[in-house]
């Protein structure tokens, strides 16, 4: 019965917390290039009117044919449009 209770104790969060080893980075050789982790100021190693310079703009591909059927979609309503007020008009004339 001891034995039990001693196996169940020994693999207890609170008995084995301390037994976790934390390593000393200090003493880890750190590269040149290598972050150390505290800002940095970019004053001088950038230009804010660089921003965006790369950036390129193209138009999409199928914009001659989108504006084109929208043109033909504009004529086709405003036809419509004045077609139903003369319509409207004539029959309003007339009654």
């Amino acid at each position: 019965m001891a034995e039990e209770i001693a196996r169940q104790t020994a693999f207890e969060y609170r008995v084995n917390s301390n037994l976790v080893l934390q390593a000393d980075r200090s003493l880890l050789p750190r590269r040149g290039d290598e972050p150390s982790g505290e800002p940095e100021t970019l004053s001088g190693k950038i230009n804010p009117k660089d921003f965006g310079d790369r950036a390129v703009r193209n138009k999409p591909k199928d914009l001659p044919n989108r504006i084109e059927k929208e043109k033909k979609r504009y004529v086709c309503r405003f036809f419509f449009f004045f077609f139903f007020l003369l319509i409207f008009d004539i029959i309003f004339f007339f009654f």
